[in-house]
């Protein structure tokens, strides 16, 4: 029963599963059927967004949609056409009675032109496929404008994109996310002295081998590092590269990410310019900022960088070093006798000797005009500077021959030791300055160590200098008068004009602050106070006695000054003084310089009708021969000539030589410091009749020289208390 059952159930299986088989093999065949009957009854839609065109196999146009209609309504019936009737394609020559309809299945957007209206378009040709064969066509076409329009946009952007880039003035390289450069611009095909083509596909370190310009440590995969940032990084000051060629190149760039839209990156971009010019100008001016311009040397700014850095290594260290003040004496004299171009090259080469004598550690720097300071670093003791100082100056104090001209010079020194001496570098030099100014006023040594006794005299001078400046300001500074005086006459040949500071109550002589005004160069000042005022006195003087003269001491600088020369001269004409009643007194010494540098003043001055004095005659070491060259009125023996108790008969013979020099060069002589009656006897025995002295009148006011005048010397000796 149980296997009757089963057979009768497996009997039923087999009868349905036939009979599905025939169910499904017939509703093929009717859905076949139906799709060649659609395939062969196509119907293009009316709602398709482009015109478009059903061709048979030979490419005649069966059926089309309003678009198509629409774009070639001058053609009566576009159905019936062939599609090379429609349009036309440029370069093409049909190649089979299907005319274009090959031409146009081979090819993707095709350009073609309407014959009915000109109009460019696209036709596509796309073959419809019945049983495995096509035998329809449809041809779609779109407008061209519009893409032509765009392409001509981009294309626009895209040449004015690549114009900006190659006009700009920097560099552009631009690599992708591998750091291989895809783009370089003019700018940089010129640093690298290489064509585009051999650049692009190369790695960006391979050809930009960027380095620090001072440590030479290499520079590399920024490209890299800027993707892994992802923002603008800039390189590192002074950067350099070098091409192929070995030409380098200082540059300062950034890299940028190039990020799209979507947050994604595809590479980067350098811009980078080329700054090699400016680095040298800067380190140009960097080193015009800390060098002296003349000699090259270091200046007070490098100077104190150096000694502060010096200072905290000694600190650190536990050793000494020396600074030494040095200061080259008498320079403004060299400056003004010869000239600044000799003083520039007198400095040039003092600098050079004082280089060559220390060692590289060392360091010489010029701080001022004629002021150097060296810094000696180590030192043992204050032996072995001293030793030094002494080598440095036996070099440097000497002759110097400067474009022909030999002249003689030296400096004076003072050195200060650190810590001993200060602990900073204000301190030291301070001190150091202090010690030179003791050398330079001792004059028995050319450089002095410092000692806190300095201080003192540093700060006294200083204030000295602060109350002659005010003294000026305040017209402290007035004339006096010393009557010269005609031994034979008894009357006043000549009024000579000292100066005299007016302090309180207090009247200071020139030897009170003579020494301050010359080196703080208020001599000028001084001197044209002093001249202004006399010659207004000079006025009523001069008009009233016509034979007075009135003697002015100049010295070599206020010579030499043309500006002020030429004041005197015109306040001289503008007081109505004689020419004649004035007599300008020069010191031999500088008598002498101006002979050998500058003769013409001396003879200008002579041309005006002003008298000429030599002062201090017989000192100076003149050579006689000048004397014969250059016309003179008077000489003035000084009072180191004159008689003493103790050697009368010697002092006599002394100057009746002077004196018969004088006559026989047709001049006057004047003795000066006359103090006593002895002296007075014997320069009238000895020939000299003009005297100058405390014996017969002190240097007088004006108040006290006007009733003296007016006596018109009948004067008798006065008595001495």
């Amino acid at each position: 029963m149980l296997m009757a059952d089963k057979f009768a159930l497996f009997n039923l299986n087999l009868f349905v599963y036939c009979a599905l088989c025939f169910v499904i093999l017939a509703l093929l065949l009717w859905c076949f059927r139906c799709g060649v009957s659609r395939q062969q009854s196509i119907h293009l839609g009316a709602d398709a967004p482009f015109p478009q065109l059903l061709l048979d196999g030979s490419g005649v146009v069966v059926q089309a949609n309003d678009q198509a209609r629409c774009l070639f309504a001058d053609v009566a019936s576009v159905e019936g056409e062939s599609l090379d009737a429609l349009i036309s394609v440029s370069n093409t020559k049909p190649e089979s009675e299907q005319g274009l309809l090959p031409v146009l299945l081979g090819q993707l957007n095709p350009n073609c032109t309407l014959k009915c209206d000109g109009s460019a378009m696209t036709a596509n040709v796309v073959p419809l496929y019945f049983n495995g064969s096509h035998c329809r066509y449809i041809c779609i076409f779109k407008d061209m404008k519009k893409e032509v329009e765009l392409t001509e946009a981009f294309e626009a952007e895209k040449e004015l994109l690549e114009v900006t880039l190659n006009s700009i003035g920097d560099g552009v390289i631009c690599t992708d996310t591998q750091g291989v450069i895809t783009y370089v611009n003019p700018v940089t095909e010129a640093v690298l002295a290489m064509l585009s083509e051999e650049v692009v596909g190369r790695h960006f370190d391979d050809v930009m081998s960027m380095y620090h310009e001072v440590t030479k440590t290499p520079l590399n995969e920024f490209p890299e590092r800027c993707l892994k940032q992802g923002h603008t990084i800039c390189l590192p000051e002074l950067t350099s590269i070098t091409n192929h060629l070995g030409l380098t190149f200082a540059i300062q760039d950034s890299f940028s990410p190039i990020i799209a839209k979507d947050g994604t990156y595809l590479g980067t971009v350098m811009v980078f310019q080329d700054v090699t010019e400016s680095r040298l100008m800067a380190k140009k001016m960097n080193h015009l900022a800390h060098h002296d311009s003349l000699t090259g040397l270091p200046n007070r700014l490098l100077l104190h960088d150096r000694l502060v850095q010096t200072c905290k290594r000694a600190k650190r260290v536990r050793h000494q070093f020396a600074l030494i003040f040095v200061d080259v004496n008498k320079f403004k004299k060299i400056n003004d006798s010869l000239g600044h171009d000799y003083g520039d090259l007198l400095l040039k080469e003092i600098a050079s000797r004082l280089t060559g004598q220390i060692r590289r550690c060392d360091t010489v720097a010029r701080v001022g005009g004629d002021e150097f300071v060296i810094l000696i670093d180590s030192i043992k003791n204050k032996k072995y500077v001293r030793k030094v100082i002494s080598k440095i100056l036996a070099c440097v104090n000497g002759q110097y021959t400067l474009e022909r001209v030999t002249i003689k010079a030296c400096v004076s020194a003072g050195v200060a030791i650190y810590p001993d001496d200060g602990e900073d570098s204000e301190a030291l030099i301070k001190h150091a300055d202090a010690a030179m100014y003791r050398a330079k006023k001792i004059k028995q040594t050319e450089f002095q160590f410092y000692n806190a006794r300095l201080d003192h005299e540093a700060e006294k001078r200083l204030q000295q200098e602060s109350d002659l400046i005010a003294a000026i300001q305040n017209q402290a500074f007035v004339p006096f008068y010393q009557p010269i005086i005609d031994a034979h006459t008894r009357k006043i040949k000549k009024l000579e004009v000292l100066a005299r500071w007016q302090q309180g109550d207090q009247l200071l002589l020139p030897k009170d602050f003579f020494e301050v005004a010359c080196d703080g160069e208020l001599m000028i000042e001084i001197g044209q106070q002093i001249r202004q005022r006399a010659l207004r006195a000079m006025q009523t003087w001069c008009s009233t006695f016509d034979n007075l003269i009135i003697t002015f001491n100049f010295s070599l600088v206020e010579l030499t000054d043309q500006t002020l020369m030429k004041q005197f001269l015109a306040q001289i004409a503008q007081h109505q003084i004689a020419y004649r009643q004035v007599e300008i007194e020069i010191k031999e010494v500088d008598i002498i310089d101006l002979i050998e540098t500058a003769p013409t003043i001396l003879q200008e001055l002579e041309q005006t009708g002003i008298r000429i004095a030599i002062d201090h005659f017989g000192i100076g070491h003149a050579n006689m021969l000048y004397l014969q060259d250059f016309v003179f009125d008077a000489v003035k023996i000084p009072p180191a000539f004159l008689a003493s108790s103790e050697s009368l008969a010697s002092q006599n013979n002394l100057i009746k030589v002077v004196v018969q020099i004088a006559k026989t060069l047709e001049i006057e002589s004047t003795a000066v410091g006359v103090e006593t009656p002895i002296q007075a006897k014997s320069l009238n025995l000895a020939g000299c009749h003009l005297i100058q002295g405390n014996h017969l009148y002190p240097p007088l006011s004006e108040t006290d020289v006007t009733p003296i005048l007016s006596a018109y010397m009948s004067i008798e000796r006065r008595k001495a208390k």
